[in-house]
């Protein structure tokens, strides 16, 4: 990994380059070197983990997480879907700089709502959530509480949960949740046929100063 691999750099460059150095200062400048490149390592390890337009984590984060998911020390987890509704036409009808937008905001509501929750963007209009020892309602409230602080922004999203202290089998919850996520979807569309899956010029004037707003 890109760890290692420095980690040894790190090793043999402060041995040839500072073991000759007299008194105080060879241990001084290994010191130095090896906090300096500490910090270059943690902070490329974080950016390879990050969505960069949203600052979640990214999908590679995601699909590391769920391979090293454990119950082990945990009572309760909890997962979700969170998917955009229509970004495909809002980017055709309004510029891929306006989904940018809109994305960024979907993330900076989720963060808000679930400080405390791993969320992700694995794909252009899908986040999802994992997060341990969180109770039912607490996860619920929350998927709802974003979904109605979004409409009122006239950005529309769809969710799906699922929520379990038993058989906490990751990759079947997400598979639940995603089932739930894309009924949710199907609904909005039939109660609102008018949106036809992308957002009218209205929404897109009243979403651009929200977002402004929030920058």
């Amino acid at each position: 990994s890109l760890v290692n691999a420095i980690t040894v750099s790190v090793r043999v460059f402060t041995q040839s380059e500072f073991s000759a150095a007299p008194g105080i200062l060879a241990p001084l400048c290994t010191i130095l070197t090896i906090n300096i490149l500490y910090r270059y390592v943690y902070t490329t390890e974080l950016l390879l983990s990050l969505d960069v337009n949203t600052e979640v984590f990214n999908r590679n984060q995601y699909l590391r997480d769920i391979a090293s998911f454990s119950t082990r020390k945990i009572r309760s987890v909890g997962c979700a879907f969170v998917d955009v509704n229509g970004l495909h036409d809002h980017n055709n009808n309004y510029g891929h700089d306006s989904g940018d937008k809109l994305l960024k905001r979907v993330a900076e509501k989720l963060r808000e709502i679930f400080p405390k929750a791993a969320i992700y963007r694995i794909g252009g209009d899908e986040f999802t959530i994992i997060f341990p020892n969180c109770r039912k309602r607490e996860l619920a409230t929350g998927l709802e509480e974003a979904k109605a602080s979004l409409y009122k922004e006239h950005i529309y999203v769809a969710v799906g949960m699922e929520w379990r202290r038993k058989n906490m089998d990751i990759d079947d919850m997400f598979k639940v949740a995603d089932g739930m996520m894309y009924d949710d979807k199907n609904n909005f569309y039939k109660e609102h046929p008018e949106l036809n899956q992308r957002h009218s010029k209205e929404d897109e004037a009243k979403m651009s100063c929200v977002t402004d707003e929030n920058k």
